[in-house]
């Protein structure tokens, strides 16, 4: 009876430690994915955060690796005014997501709001923004695909 309680004890500890290893290499390899966006950026937290000032065209972009526990990083470009921001979520399955925040600079007025993206375009088609928000999100997508390369939203 001995030997079998210790052989599953084993075998759990064995098997925890392979899950343990599994989720780190694929953690690692997730990570590695987001490396291809920061260059010329510069560092605001090593290994963590990183950001570009691109004040000629008044955009802010920013990359956020994913961290060890979440597996959740994000690449953001605002206007310099923070009043806009569109935020784009890699996932490990290849699958993006993309949101729009309006009034950043101001919590009570935050509005976070997911966003279609159809064949690498954002679909404003059946949304309710403004005309204003609209060209500020067709905007910001600009910018994020001349930095980080057309098949940036998929």
């Amino acid at each position: 009876m001995k030997k079998k309680v210790k052989a599953i004890g084993i075998t759990f500890i064995v098997l925890l430690c392979l899950a343990a290893i599994s989720y780190t290499v694929l953690f690692f390899h997730f990570r590695s994915q987001f490396e291809p966006y920061i260059k010329e950026f510069t560092t605001l937290e090593e290994n963590r955060s990183y950001y570009y000032n691109d004040s000629d065209n008044g955009f802010l972009l920013n990359v956020k690796y994913p961290g060890y526990g979440t597996l959740t990083g994000n690449l953001a470009v605002q206007t310099s005014d923070s009043q806009y921001a569109l935020i784009i979520w890699p996932k490990v399955n290849n699958k993006i997501e993309t949101g729009f925040q309006t009034a950043i600079i101001n919590p009570q007025k935050k509005q976070d709001q997911y966003l279609t993206v159809k064949n690498g375009q954002i679909d404003l088609e059946k949304t309710s923004y403004s005309k204003k928000e609209q060209e500020m999100i067709l905007s910001l997508e600009k910018e994020a695909k001349k930095i980080w390369g057309a098949d940036v939203l998929g």
